[in-house]
């Protein structure tokens, strides 16, 4: 696949942890990225969703991605298809360059009372059962050819490099894919158990992001979806893998970590307070922990990047 280039690959999220930003344009709904992650804090793509569907090929190095019913290390050669609304994480190991396409249903379906989505897209997107298919290179191989025409396809599109008829093929090699992963899901997905406990920590993940910085209790964590603390730590365990206190504390330091790399002007009692840490010797003790560095030597460190 040829990658050399790419497009801007952040994550943008609005409360409810959606991704904000439309991939492609509302005439011609799918684009194209190629991106290289490290394993650093800051550099992971934090849990999100999106209504898009996504496919991931890994160019180099590896990645470990996660949704709540699932966790898998891609190597070189290797993809993942994840559905619609599904909630997801990935972070590099150490290293990862991947290509990726993301497309709305919509340009495969066209209109909600077509055959297209009654008989194949609506079903496929509404199976909260069926959140990912890891894509082997030596079973999903013709997966793996509409996905290079596809990628490459839509990296000329974006960059203005246009042959007549290309979003016919493009939308075409995506249909291909869908109808591909319709027909075999049933036998090879990674079945999600329960789509209530999705939606909970939809909810409870957005109240975290939303109000880290504040003084916020597993209580209030809980109430974010209006369900009990002991729902709660279940709810988390069973989707994302960690308490609902750990994950806190790891998205505090994240955010912690990336006002240090961008923000000159801060303090670093300033940066403890503003990411929800009251005692600036404390938010010390436990940044060092997990960065083996204190807050200014990795100040320091990234700086001289």
């Amino acid at each position: 696949m040829n990658h050399a280039d790419s497009t801007d690959c952040h994550i943008y999220l609005d409360h409810n942890k959606r991704e904000v930003r439309h991939h492609g344009t509302t005439d011609f709904p799918c684009a194209a990225y190629s991106t290289t992650f490290t394993n650093e804090d800051g550099d992971d793509i934090p849990w999100h969703w999106h209504d898009e569907l996504e496919l991931i090929y890994i160019i180099d190095g590896e990645l470990k991605l996660q949704t709540p019913s699932s966790s898998f290390t891609l190597t070189k050669g290797e993809g993942v298809f994840i559905n619609s609304g599904v909630l997801h994480y990935a972070v590099a190991s150490p290293v990862c360059t991947i290509c990726s396409v993301l497309f709305h249903p919509d340009l495969i379906s066209g209109n909600k009372e077509s055959l297209y989505y009654t008989k194949y897209v609506g079903p496929l997107i509404t199976d909260y059962e069926l959140e990912s298919l890891l894509l082997h290179p030596d079973t999903s191989k013709p997966i793996a050819e509409w996905f290079t025409t596809s990628f490459e396809g839509l990296m000329n599109y974006q960059n203005n490099v246009m042959e007549e008829g290309m979003e016919f093929t493009i939308r075409e090699d995506l249909s291909r894919i869908c109808l591909t992963i319709w027909k075999t899901s049933r036998k090879e997905a990674a079945k999600g158990s329960c789509s209530i406990d999705t939606s909970r920590s939809k909810k409870m993940i957005a109240y975290i992001h939303a109000n880290f910085a504040e003084n916020i209790s597993l209580t209030d964590i809980a109430d974010a979806a209006a369900i009990s603390t002991r729902e709660c730590l279940r709810c988390f365990k069973h989707t994302i893998k960690t308490s609902p206190i750990q994950y806190l504390l790891h998205y505090r330091l994240s955010q912690a970590a990336l006002m240090l790399k961008n923000d000159s002007v801060k303090n670093i009692s300033e940066i403890a307070f503003q990411c929800g840490f009251n005692n600036a010797s404390y938010f010390t003790k436990v940044f060092a922990h997990h960065f083996n560095l204190s807050p200014k030597d990795f100040r320091k460190r990234n700086r001289a990047y």
